[in-house]
């Protein structure tokens, strides 16, 4: 597995990887959603808040490629290629356990999770590409 550079230092890697929790979330149209809708994907799971610094900090790094609050501030920002959801109950930061935000969990193909990080970071390395790939081409 690759890991080098900013990304070794910061990403934990879940060993064994354990299934992703699959409690609701609400998408962008308000429908329910659990985790287990994008399986066969390789998911980065990053919570935020508008009025967490290091989370705006991070996240035109992320943007590659109620709610109407979350909507604003992406626009706000230019940031379009982003998948918004909502933790309306808190039920799948809870499952995860979730220490601090921003945080993010890396979930493979197989709907596992397979690693974390807490804290802001810089998404949009060739290290964090590698690891996305090396993911994505997992059986």
């Amino acid at each position: 597995m690759p890991l080098d550079g900013q990304l070794a230092q910061s990403y934990t890697r879940i060993v064994p990887p354990v299934p992703a929790p699959q409690v609701p979330f609400g998408d962008g149209q308000g429908q329910s959603v659990r985790l287990g809708d994008f399986k066969g994907q390789v998911i980065l799971l990053n919570f935020w808040a508008t009025w967490c610094a290091p989370c705006i900090q991070e996240m035109p790094s992320l943007d590659r490629g109620g709610l109407e609050v979350p909507r604003a501030f992406l626009q706000k920002l230019s940031l379009t290629h982003l998948g918004l959801y909502k933790d309306q109950k808190n039920q799948l930061s809870r499952a995860l356990k979730l220490r601090a935000i921003p945080s993010s969990f890396l979930i493979d193909k197989s709907g596992n999770l397979v690693g974390e990080l807490a804290g802001p970071f810089e998404w949009d390395q060739d290290s964090v590409l590698k690891l996305v790939d090396y993911y994505s081409r997992a059986e």
